[in-house]
């Protein structure tokens, strides 16, 4: 019985408090950064699949590409950038451009993983 009293007393007196912190980084801002995050990753996998089947890199430089351990490095360091960025437009009440650029990131990258993860089938080539 005490346990049940005191589940029920915790989370009432939290939502009671007027100047409780707030969360850093609001759900809906975590999940589209996860997003791109995911999408950094199979962007990274799927580049390195791209040339192993033997096709050439059209956008990122050789130096970039020429390793796994280089293009994992760049997609991270991009993605983390995405992440400061979005924190920083967050932190200034700058929402809108921080998931507008949040979701034009996401869109982007998905593209591309998908553009890699295609293109060898239509060169007649599968995985």
């Amino acid at each position: 019985m005490a346990i049940l009293l005191f589940s029920l007393t915790v989370p009432a007196a939290a939502a009671r408090v007027p100047n409780a912190p707030q969360p850093r980084l609001p759900v809906t801002d975590k999940l589209l950064l996860g997003i791109v995050v995911a999408g950094r990753a199979g962007d990274a996998i799927s580049t390195h699949q791209f040339l192993i089947a033997g096709d050439e890199e059209a956008s990122l430089p050789n130096w970039v590409v020429c390793t796994q351990s280089r293009m994992w490095t760049y997609s991270m360091a991009v993605a983390a950038g995405q992440i400061v960025l979005s924190r920083m437009l967050l932190r200034h009440h700058q929402i809108r451009i921080a998931r507008t650029l949040e979701l034009i990131h996401a869109a982007f990258i998905w593209d591309t993983v998908i553009h890699n993860e295609l293109l060898p089938v239509h060169h007649g080539e599968f995985h």
